[in-house]
């Protein structure tokens, strides 16, 4: 899972010496040229190779797999929302956005990630939120809410002093 703890491939061989083997990654379908010794921490799909030195009378090994580094399935429910609602999908008052338990919270990109709360004090398009488990580093995609509308300015009915008003 992305944010977590690096591949580490598991192998065995009752031939050869497996403390000399050497570990090769690419991303999968790549021409064989881009093979690193680099781990990979991105996500995506990838290929791991092992050589296994020649050792006696046996030959070198060689084998291969792959495996996917993917984002963490976000948890339900994926953010607490609160503040004063208002009618229509309006807040009156500020929105604050909290992360659920066991998880922080980084707001627009992956950087600051914190348990605290995240205030947003006027109508936002397009947040951008991450979250990442406590307990492993495990990281999220970016969760993104739509559209944060709020008004929190009251209305005022200025009436002039020579004319009658009428209301609802």
């Amino acid at each position: 899972i992305y944010g977590g703890k690096a591949p580490e491939p598991k192998f065995s061989s009752l031939t050869n010496d497996v403390s000399k083997a050497q570990i090769l990654y690419k991303i999968t379908g790549a021409d064989d040229s881009t093979y690193t010794t680099r781990v990979p921490m991105a996500v995506g799909n990838y290929t791991v190779k092992v050589i296994l030195p020649e050792s006696g009378r046996y030959l070198p090994a060689v084998a291969t797999d792959t495996f996917t580094i993917r984002y963490l399935t976000a948890p339900n429910p994926k953010y607490i929302l609160s503040g004063d609602k208002g009618i229509a999908g309006w807040y009156t008052s500020e929105v604050s956005i909290s992360a659920p338990i066991g998880y922080e919270l980084s707001v627009g990109d992956r950087n600051d990630f914190s348990t605290d709360t995240y205030v947003i004090p006027y109508s936002m398009n397009n947040v951008r939120l991450y979250l990442r488990k406590v307990s492993t580093g495990e990281m999220t995609d970016a969760i993104v809410l739509s559209s944060i509308r709020i008004d929190n300015t009251k209305p005022e009915i200025i009436k002039p002093e020579t004319e009658d008003c009428y209301g609802d």
